[in-house]
């Protein structure tokens, strides 16, 4: 479990942003795409900071990409590290937790930009609690399965306990890098980061995510993105909008 001494734990944000961008159609990796005039990338770096709660960030990149992104960050108050991810995005995880100096470790995709700080503090108290937790959506839509022929079944799945999985998740900083190099050891892919706890069968706490937690996959989720960045412009929000 979380430090339960009543002393503020310290806390590091792990920022992954060593993907491949498959997905985006792009020769360059998509966290350093302009986003209303700056890069995706930096959007995560200033929630963070605005957070008032997260002590340091370590940035996971590719190797080469390092030069780079010094580039195009700019100063925060917090400290940044840059370090090199690996092959698969568990890699990355691992090396960034252990590159943490903080007891809590706050592990985000870059390709998430619109973290407010509301969502980072239910995360950061869920996992004082717990040792971990994720920040969770429910299923509100219709599910079913289709055939290999590509018709829908018949049958709807139950979404009553479905939910979907956003990030930052908060961990333990022990209890992660533990599960991670056990499944590092075993050769288990994992499709997330609380799946490295799941797999050992310890618990992960669940907060509400945010709707505005959108994930950048396709330059589809990039033009809402820009809507989005205007809304906030206008309302000049620093909490959960939607």
């Amino acid at each position: 479990m979380a430090n339960c001494s009543g002393a503020p734990p310290s806390i590091s944000a792990v920022i992954l942003a060593a993907g491949r961008s498959l997905r985006f159609q792009s020769s360059t990796n998509k966290v350093y795409t302009d986003l209303a005039g700056h890069p995706l990338v930096a959007y995560s770096l200033d929630w963070f900071a605005k957070s008032n709660i997260v002590n340091e960030i370590i940035l996971v990149v590719s190797k080469g990409e390092e030069k780079a992104v010094r580039a195009l960050i700019r100063e925060w108050s917090l400290p940044i590290r840059i370090i090199c991810g690996g092959e698969r995005r568990q890699d990355s995880s691992l090396a960034g937790v252990e590159a943490a100096r903080g007891t809590i470790v706050l592990i985000h995709d870059a390709a998430r930009p619109f973290i407010m700080p509301a969502l980072i503090h239910r995360v950061v108290e869920g996992t004082r609690k717990y040792g971990a937790t994720v920040p969770i959506l429910p299923e509100v839509n219709t599910l079913r399965y289709r055939d290999r022929e590509g018709f829908l079944c018949t049958t709807i799945v139950d979404r009553t306990d479905l939910v979907q999985i956003q990030t930052p998740q908060g961990f333990d900083r022990n209890l992660i890098f533990h599960a991670l190099q056990a499944a590092d050891q075993c050769g288990v892919d994992l499709s997330d980061d609380a799946a490295a706890l799941l797999r050992l069968e310890k618990p992960v706490f669940t907060v509400p995510g945010s709707r505005i937690n959108i994930k950048i996959t396709t330059r589809e989720d990039l033009d809402l993105a820009v809507f989005l960045v205007r809304q906030l412009k206008e309302t000049s929000s620093t909490n959960d909008p939607f």
